[in-house]
């Protein structure tokens, strides 16, 4: 069974190359990045996942991993950014084509960055 999706290709690949890229920003060597793909018939949704076993991201600072500029504190010595990744991705994904991002996350464990997208019936 296929289900097509209403996106824009470039913005997607675009948000995905940015989950994947910071997954593996945060990720120790020997650790692991998952991109898993798959649709929720029930609901009506495309889903991509984006996990790693890297440093996580500490509860305090969960709420504000999307806001624009904030970047996580402590583990930003091993890692250069400008803190507009994951503001763009939640732009791109629920501004631009109607989805929901989300993060889960645990320290010392590795977070799970996912989002979702309306399929067409």
């Amino acid at each position: 069974i296929y289900h097509q999706i209403e996106a824009d290709r470039d913005k997607i690949f675009q948000a995905v190359l940015n989950l994947l890229g910071n997954a593996l920003k945060y990720t120790p060597d020997g650790g692991k990045v998952t991109l898993r793909v798959g649709v929720d018939e029930r609901r009506g949704v495309a889903i991509c996942e984006v996990s790693d076993t890297g440093v996580g991201i500490h509860p305090d600072d969960l709420p504000h991993v999307f806001d624009k500029f904030y970047r996580v504190r402590k583990h930003t010595k091993m890692a250069k950014g400008t803190g507009l990744g994951l503001t763009l991705v939640k732009h791109l994904i629920e501004t631009l084509h109607d989805g929901k991002l989300s993060v889960t996350s645990e320290v010392g464990k590795g977070s799970t960055f996912r989002f979702e997208l309306p399929i067409i019936e």
